[in-house]
């Protein structure tokens, strides 16, 4: 997890000496991702070397995918990005790999571990999760439940929101250099996901120092949502020790953080020209 985490500080390559890992070190997500011994470290480095290096390296980004299934939530929009940008190679590589990787696991397992899996969509493990209201769970299904919404309903809104977020991420890499496509393409793949919880919030780390990479000056609003994006997790738990339902109705409203960030990202973008037809990211991060 240390060295996976390194790693993704490391491809962003910003030139600021050691802060930009030191902030994430320090960040909310890697304090929930080391406290309850998650993978978050090595699925967000899966995922930001994919989409950083679809064209560059499609073999190992299509094969960084196919591993990334663990957390098929992140994956939604993939497919979307990789089209959007026409890395066909890493798109079939990514495809045939998954379904290698199903089918090993049918082989030694058996058919009935992915009937179990498809079955807690609809009545196990995973559809009580999301019909549970939980502060550190942060999705649009899971927000509207804290405001009371039933779960028809919640469920409704959870389903729109992905392809209204996938039309996000076909523009972004249609119209924005490579990082910049990359840092809005992964604030909407959080917002989409299913399930996405505090030691998650590494993703959004890594879209912060993105877009500080492609734009360095930042007008004060951006500032201002960003910085309470990156540190929301730690205000809530500061908020839950002193009201617990202050902190529960805060957490509802992180959503919202994230959809200004992605609003006043594009509008920064927009003002200082971060067109396609600058130079993608190198193959040479690596070498």
């Amino acid at each position: 997890n240390v060295i996976f985490l390194l790693f993704s500080v490391y491809l962003i390559r910003l030139k600021l000496g050691i802060w930009p890992y030191f902030f994430v070190i320090a960040s909310a997500g890697v304090l929930y991702s080391f406290q309850l011994l998650q993978l978050a470290p090595i699925t967000t480095f899966l995922l930001s070397y994919a989409l950083l290096f679809s064209r560059k390296q499609p073999l190992l980004s299509g094969l960084a995918l196919s591993v990334l299934t663990i957390k098929p939530q992140y994956g939604l929009l993939v497919p979307v990005f990789l089209i959007a940008s026409k890395d066909w190679r890493a798109f079939w590589v990514a495809a045939f790999a998954s379904s290698a990787l199903m089918l090993i696991s049918i082989a030694l397992y058996g058919a009935p571990v992915w009937q179990a899996f498809i079955s807690s969509m609809t009545g196990g493990v995973h559809s009580i999760q999301f019909e549970v209201a939980h502060n550190i769970m942060i999705t649009v299904g899971q927000s509207l439940g804290k405001l009371g919404v039933v779960t028809e309903w919640r469920a409704a809104a959870q389903l729109m929101i992905i392809p209204i977020c996938a039309v996000f991420v076909w523009y972004s890499a249609k119209n924005w250099c490579r990082e910049g496509a990359v840092a809005l393409s992964l604030l909407a793949m959080a917002l989409a996901a299913p399930s996405f919880i505090f030691y998650d919030w590494l993703i959004y780390a890594m879209a912060v120092l993105l877009m500080i990479k492609v734009v360095p000056k930042w007008t004060l609003s951006l500032q201002v949502f960003a910085a309470l994006l990156w540190i929301a997790p730690v205000m809530h738990d500061v908020i839950y020790q002193y009201d617990k339902t202050v902190a529960f109705y805060f957490s509802s409203f992180m959503p919202v953080l994230a959809v200004s960030v992605m609003v006043l990202a594009v509008r920064s973008f927009r003002r200082q020209g971060i067109e396609t037809d600058k130079p993608s990211y190198g193959a040479q991060v690596f070498s």
